[in-house]
């Protein structure tokens, strides 16, 4: 059969059963063009026991199949039959917004595949209407439930309704459940989020005490970072959860570049302070040097005299002075002389020389 003549969809079907692997796969990726209801389940059964090159072409077109009542089976395979995993990834890749109420329900399930996919559709569409049940999803452990839950929250512009949300949720949660929700609160982040984590942190039960501490730990915006400062300063908090502590406030003054540089400084040098190895002291200087501000140099440069991180923080002000050079030259340059007056090895001094050697 000359794979020009897969114009109609009999032809097509007729043609996704021949020997050929090559004309089965024409057939295929026609039947999203010209398919209808009949081509469906031919393409969720080539999606799902077909070679690799047909189950990508089938899936292909069972996102773009249009022909009369072709949703509409799609829609019914993924309530019954065998290949309702596919059914259900073709409802996601077709967004088919009217069924995810369907698609919720199939995401409770027991089977873990229809599970799974049914969760993996609601996160390519799902707004701010799925919340409370993806919620809830997470609450029984649901694999997969949790990262719908930041896929949807992602794409909701009121993070504070998201954040009001997930805070009620926590209520009423105890022990992993809890813990689920707390996670997805530090990847959703919001002023209403980081109050009820924050609250967590200070829970009589240990597990919900040190789960929130460590949701703390991986928030991702700065206000996260004074929280975590009070937890890794406080005398009974474990030695692994402070240096969990102390590495999230530097990776939050690393990383929150919008916020003013002051702040994010302060964190750096109070995080400097509060740590008691020197891998979190090097860490500390790291964050300080990343922040392009003459505040970070002011900051940097005293702790050229000290005996344990000396050298860290002359590295630490050559990145800086690098990064200074363009937006603020003379700060840079006195960041590259300080280096250089410091003569800590004559590597440094090499390289605050070629600094202070540019035109």
């Amino acid at each position: 059969m000359a794979l020009a003549a897969i114009e109609s969809e009999p032809a097509a079907l007729a043609a996704a059963k021949h020997a050929d692997e090559s004309v089965r796969v024409a057939a295929l990726q026609a039947l999203g063009r010209i398919g209808a209801a009949d081509a469906v389940p031919v393409l969720l059964a080539a999606s799902s026991k077909g070679s690799d090159p047909e189950k990508a072409a089938a899936a292909a077109s069972l996102a773009a199949v249009n022909g009369k009542d072709a949703g509409v089976v799609i829609e019914k395979s993924a309530a019954a039959g065998e290949f309702r995993v596919a059914a259900i990834t073709a409802l996601g890749q077709r967004m088919t917004s009217s069924a995810l109420p369907a698609l919720l329900g199939y995401a409770g399930e027991d089977d873990g595949n229809v599970s799974k996919a049914a969760l993996q559709s609601v996160a390519r569409m799902g707004g701010a209407d799925t919340l409370d049940a993806l919620v809830g999803l997470v609450l029984k452990g649901k694999a997969g439930a949790k990262d719908a839950l930041v896929a949807v929250s992602s794409r909701v512009e009121d993070k504070a309704a998201i954040g009001s949300t997930l805070a009620t949720r926590a209520k009423d949660a105890k022990g992993a459940e809890l813990v689920a929700l707390l996670d997805v609160m530090a990847l959703v982040g919001g002023p209403e989020g980081l109050k009820a984590v924050v609250s967590c942190t200070e829970s009589a039960d240990e597990a919900s005490r040190e789960g929130a501490i460590r949701a703390l730990c991986n928030w991702r915006e700065f206000p996260g970072a004074e929280p975590l400062l009070k937890i890794a300063a406080a005398e009974g908090t474990k030695p692994a959860l402070k240096v969990l502590a102390l590495q999230g406030v530097c990776r939050l003054v690393k990383t929150s570049e919008s916020s003013e540089p002051q702040p994010r400084v302060a964190a750096a040098v109070a995080a400097l302070k509060a740590a008691t190895r020197p891998q979190e002291k090097t860490q500390a200087v790291s964050a300080l040097a990343a922040v392009g501000h003459r505040s970070a140099a002011d900051a940097l440069m005293p702790l050229l005299a000290d005996a344990e991180i000396g050298k860290d923080a002359a590295q630490g002000a050559l990145t800086l002075a690098d990064k200074l050079w363009k937006p603020d030259r003379n700060t840079a340059k006195r960041l590259a002389e300080a280096v250089k007056t410091a003569n800590l090895s004559p590597e440094l001094v090499k390289k605050a020389e070629d600094v202070l050697g540019r035109k």
